[in-house]
């Protein structure tokens, strides 16, 4: 940590955080860029223990050359660099602990603000539990071997594992540059202790005739007579054209999920400021969590989208009609609270979270009425049926796809999605396309 531009931290309770007490203070950047940082503790004791360390820090620092001191920018480094070497060489004698507190006072200054928190939460949640009182030169193998395994024996997921392994793995990278370690026990860890029990689920799209019957399902009740069901002698066949139960105000939900392929947690999450009806696009920024509402206790849910990638997507023509109409009816309504900010919502207002029971019973209804229960299809499911019914129809829209998925690396939209291409149209529709038999006559020549 940098020296403080104001050589004081402030120590305040901010009601609402999961971790109430927050330490704060301004710092100078190596750019000359003046920000503000801030710590987050469970205790008031904590923060304040925080201040004394780092103002003590702050003042034993020897002053600046004078020919350092004329340049802002210099003299920053020179005072980073300076409680670096301080800060990791003590640190580096005592434990795992007190290593990895002086390696984040350094390094996550020159970290994405998102990365130093992740690295923050996790050592303090997964890592100083278990080996935060081990002597740093006594840490091996063995040592990071157990770590995870009590982990993975405590429920912690294999992603959350991999985290664990890489954070540690960077701190102790430093800890054998300062040569406190002959090697970094953590190097292929992740590849040896990969976890092969889980495999990601295939892909269970719907057709896109029984996709439009579900629309027609939801906003009309009605189950369209062209739906091809399925020959089974204990279930009684539907018959077509048949009136069920009609869910109109789920419409514009399902349509959406269907018409732009976003994850539920998105739609949750999607505001109408970032909504342009006119120009027939539309931004996610956020995606909603139950998770995280469930450990803060408080908070509307929102985080980061998958992937950490904010990015546009566009509305369909029809899309844009209902989404037109959903505004229309929310404007001239006669709401007795507040309207929400948020696109979907319920006839009562409540907003539509992506873990919503209602959601699940009426996509359960739909499957049933078109006879598709069998297939055990998910809500999920419509995310596959935009990508494999837009792939199926046009390979080249790949890279759109990918886009409109938001997913950070086309390969991931390669590997999950065109297996589905050739076996819904048929090689032979591309293979025609390309004849380079001399003489053969084309439209608009010869070749």
């Amino acid at each position: 940590m940098a020296r403080p531009q104001t050589q004081t931290i402030t120590v305040r309770e901010v009601p609402g955080q999961r971790q109430p007490w927050g330490a704060f203070w301004r710092e100078t950047m190596t750019t000359g860029e003046r920000v503000r940082r801030s710590r987050w503790f469970a205790t008031e004791a904590d923060a304040v223990a925080f201040k004394d360390k780092h103002e003590r820090l702050a003042a034993t620092l020897p002053p600046l050359p004078p020919a350092l001191a004329s340049s802002r920018r210099t003299a920053v480094v020179h005072r980073t660099a300076m409680a670096a070497g301080a800060d990791l060489k003590d640190a580096g004698r005592g434990t795992f602990a007190q290593f990895a507190d002086a390696w984040l006072a350094t390094i996550g200054p020159r970290k994405k603000r998102s990365t130093a928190r992740m690295y923050g939460s996790v050592l303090r949640t997964h890592v100083y539990p278990r080996i935060g009182s081990v002597r740093l030169t006594t840490i091996t193998i063995e040592t990071i071997v157990s770590l995870v395994s009590d982990g993975a024996a405590a429920g912690v997921s294999w992603g959350t594992q991999k985290a664990i392994i890489r954070v540690v793995s960077a701190c102790l990278h430093w800890a054998v540059r300062f040569r406190f370690l002959a090697a970094n026990p953590c190097l292929q860890l992740v590849k040896d202790l990969k976890d092969t029990s889980y495999t990601e689920p295939e892909p269970n799209p719907l057709t896109p005739a029984d996709a439009s019957a579900f629309l027609t399902w939801v906003q009309t009740g009605a189950v369209p007579v062209s739906v091809d069901r399925p020959v089974d002698a204990d279930r009684p066949r539907a018959r077509g054209g048949q009136r069920r139960e009609c869910w109109p105000d789920w419409f514009p939900y399902f349509a959406t999920l269907l018409y732009t392929g976003m994850r539920r947690g998105e739609a949750a999450a999607l505001k109408w400021t970032t909504v342009y009806l006119d120009s027939g696009r539309a931004r996610l920024e956020r995606s909603y969590s139950p998770s995280t509402r469930a450990a803060a206790g408080t908070g509307d849910g929102d985080v980061t989208l998958k992937g950490n990638k904010p990015h546009d997507i566009d509305l369909a023509p029809a899309l844009v009609a209902v989404l037109r109409d959903v505004a229309r009816i929310r404007n001239d309504g006669k709401l007795t609270r507040r309207p929400s900010p948020y696109v979907f919502v319920t006839a009562r207002g409540a907003r539509i979270l992506s873990d919503s029971a209602t959601a699940e019973r009426v996509f359960a209804r739909g499957m049933t009425a078109l006879g598709l229960d069998y297939q055990r299809h998910t809500i999920h499911d419509l995310r596959d049926t935009f990508a494999t019914m837009h792939l199926s129809q046009n390979p080249a829209k790949l890279y759109w796809v990918s886009s409109m998925l938001g997913h950070k690396q086309v390969t991931t939209t390669i590997n999950r999605y065109t297996k589905y291409v050739p076996t819904q149209t048929g090689g032979q529709a591309f293979a025609g396309d390309l004849d380079l038999t001399p003489g053969r006559t084309v439209e608009g020549g010869t070749r």
